[in-house]
């Protein structure tokens, strides 16, 4: 069975994928007919081998995918829960603070799934908590609507730590 890119990197048909990219390599970054990249479709997913070769193999790491929302493959991988893929894609410099078309970075979509982890791992990887969606939303705020007590727990904890770092460090100037 023939499979294209993006199929072969939902199943984590490796193998498969280095055919495609033998005979045509700019298939690495063509957007499938849903719109998402192959890093993407891989990354949601949780084909942890496939990104690895995908990125090696020089796919973008912060492509959007060329539909509406225009998440990235660590928005994907977010979206698919998958920690390891996030992980992945940060230890590779994966943009963080990634906007989709709605503003909403992947830190938002963690938090309004109540993926503490996952917030943890962005945390310590540069997400930016203040940065505000279209509407003017943070996380905490995506959280907070999302009732996910636990990731708004985690949030909070995560701004009063930099508050006061920030406040001591205000302080200790002279």
């Amino acid at each position: 069975v023939l499979l294209n890119i993006c199929e072969a990197a939902a199943l984590g048909r490796t193998s498969q994928i280095i055919r495609i990219l033998a005979r045509q390599p700019e298939m690495v970054d063509a957007c499938g007919e849903d719109g998402f990249p192959p890093l993407s479709v891989a990354a949601r997913f949780g084909q942890s081998e496939v990104i690895e070769f995908l990125i090696r193999a020089g796919a973008p790491l912060n492509l959007p995918a060329n539909n509406p929302l225009k998440s990235t493959p660590l928005h994907a991988a977010v979206e698919g829960k998958q920690l390891e893929a996030a992980r992945i894609l940060l230890d590779h410099g994966a943009d963080p603070n990634a906007r989709r078309a709605d503003g909403a970075t992947p830190l938002h979509l963690a938090a309004q799934t109540g993926q503490t982890e996952m917030i943890i791992l962005l945390l310590y990887n540069g997400a930016d908590l203040k940065i505000k969606d279209d509407n003017g939303k943070t996380p905490l705020d995506w959280a907070v609507e999302s009732n996910q007590e636990r990731a708004a727990e985690v949030l909070r904890s995560e701004i009063t730590k930099r508050f006061r770092k920030t406040k001591a460090r205000s302080i200790r100037k002279p």
